[in-house]
């Protein structure tokens, strides 16, 4: 416990001390491109909660450009998949009475939480994660420090407004629940059993876990910029494809809380646009009522229908949606609802259901009613 609050104590200064360096910065002494590095290092050097604040942040980049530029904005972007420099990992594990040996392997990505690993056994290809050391007691003395600076450093408290509407209490408990494997790894083999069946939903296929390691199948595929650069005949066809996947996970009640463009890869199997889905660290589970909301959102979208389901989360948000209303894009405007302590599970899902709704309101709703129907996702 003294060597906790002593790390808390140290990384406390180490804040302090770079104050006149934000001074120079705004005196025009520092370079601009140089500020964005040191901001993103501060960030990482302060650890899984400041990392995972920050990506918060960065959903609703339209509002956060009024304070910050776009290129800090586009350092900061980087803080999802290579967090942290490529981790050496040599490991013995004992599958089915057979030893599997992983040398000299180095992580192909690096988040909040966890490194992952890429290797290959009896001719196929697999994904190991494996929890950061010390990550459960970075998280907590990370809250302290965040509840710490966001209400006594002046500079950086007026970025507190962005993130209102997250419970911050779920916010550390959530991140905690996110390092144990067993967690996971129970998330992974239900999403599996939910999408087996379907041609164009993939999630890998469960291997093995202990509480800081899981293994999985390796699914490739195109983060969705990417794909939509190389396919551009296949856009319609891939928003349908996403739509589709948010609204089986509704239909079935258990939603992906982490469900954002970095866990999702897209791919070309037989001229069928299929989308493959990972890291299952936080789940979230739909009440029948809250499920029957969303679902007609998604098939109406109509914005009164969201309403209605996060009125069940916080019974406190108006019922008048047009306050809630986005003048950019036909939804709920996440930036309009930060008076309201909404769970973490559900911030990606409205900025899935945003971009969503800027697509749709662009091309044929019956489009997306159609390629539904025709892939039994919809009755």
């Amino acid at each position: 416990m003294i060597l906790f609050y002593l790390q808390l104590l140290i990384t406390l200064i180490v804040n302090i001390l770079i104050i006149p360096f934000f001074l120079l910065y705004k005196c025009y002494l520092v370079p601009e491109w140089i500020h964005n590095k040191f901001i993103k290092y501060i960030i990482i050097f302060n650890g899984p909660v400041f990392i995972k604040y920050v990506q918060l942040l960065l959903i609703d980049k339209e509002a956060l450009r009024e304070h910050i530029s776009n290129d800090l904005i586009n350092e900061l972007t980087n803080l999802e998949d290579k967090i942290y420099k490529p981790i050496k990992l040599n490991n013995k594990i004992t599958i089915n009475n057979e030893n599997l040996n992983i040398e000299n392997s180095y992580s192909i990505s690096s988040g909040t939480i966890s490194s992952v690993y890429e290797f290959s056994y009896n001719n196929k290809d697999y994904i190991l994660k494996k929890v950061h050391k010390n990550v459960v007691q970075n998280i907590k003395r990370g809250y302290i420090l965040l509840k710490i600076i966001l209400t006594k450093f002046p500079f950086i408290s007026k970025y507190k407004k962005f993130c209102k509407l997250v419970d911050i209490k779920n916010f550390e408990n959530v991140l905690l629940k996110q390092c144990d494997m067993h967690y996971e790894s129970g998330a992974l083999q239900q999403f599996y059993r939910l999408f087996k069946t379907s041609l164009i939903i993939n999630t890998p296929k469960y291997v093995f876990n202990t509480q800081n390691i899981l293994i999985m199948q390796k699914l490739d595929g195109y983060k969705l910029d990417d794909f939509i650069k190389l396919y551009p005949n296949k856009k319609l066809e891939t928003y349908c494809l996403l739509t589709s996947t948010v609204y089986t996970m509704i239909k079935y009640k258990f939603l992906h809380g982490d469900f954002h463009f970095g866990n999702m890869f897209f791919d070309i199997k037989n001229d069928t646009v299929v989308i493959n889905i990972f890291d299952f660290g936080i789940v979230f589970n739909l009440s029948d009522e809250q499920s029957k909301n969303l679902l007609d959102y998604i098939e109406t979208q109509q914005t009164d229908k969201l309403v209605c389901f996060l009125k069940t989360i916080n019974p406190n948000i108006p019922t008048d949606y047009k306050q809630l209303y986005s003048r950019r894009i036909d939804s709920i405007d996440i930036d309009l609802i930060k008076n309201y302590h909404i769970p973490l599970e559900i911030i990606n899902l409205l900025s899935i259901f945003q971009n969503i709704s800027l697509f749709f309101t662009k091309n044929n709703l019956n489009d997306l009613i159609d390629y539904m129907i025709a892939n039994d996702i919809m009755d």
